[in-house]
């Protein structure tokens, strides 16, 4: 079973860039043109993006164990040596 801390911290994270996503500190603001001539706010969402994919990798490596690795059992079906 997966320890309740941990699904509150990960939903937590989740949660948060949701609320990051939604970008209302910045409606109705003038737009500024940036490097690139690109509005500002593409560059939020591309750095937000970036720790989005970085948060569902660790995630999918920390949070979604196999249950053949909780059985203590190898990919191939075999016993893992202890």
């Amino acid at each position: 079973m997966r320890n309740r801390r941990d699904t509150f911290k990960w939903a937590f994270l989740f949660v948060v860039l949701t609320v990051l996503s939604l970008d209302y500190w910045w409606w109705g603001a003038a737009t500024r043109l940036s490097l690139f001539g690109l509005p500002t706010w593409i560059y939020y969402f591309v750095a937000l993006q970036f720790v989005l994919a970085a948060g569902v990798f660790f995630f999918s490596r920390h949070y979604w164990v196999d249950e053949a690795d909780d059985a203590g059992v190898d990919r191939d079906g075999g016993d893992k040596a202890p």
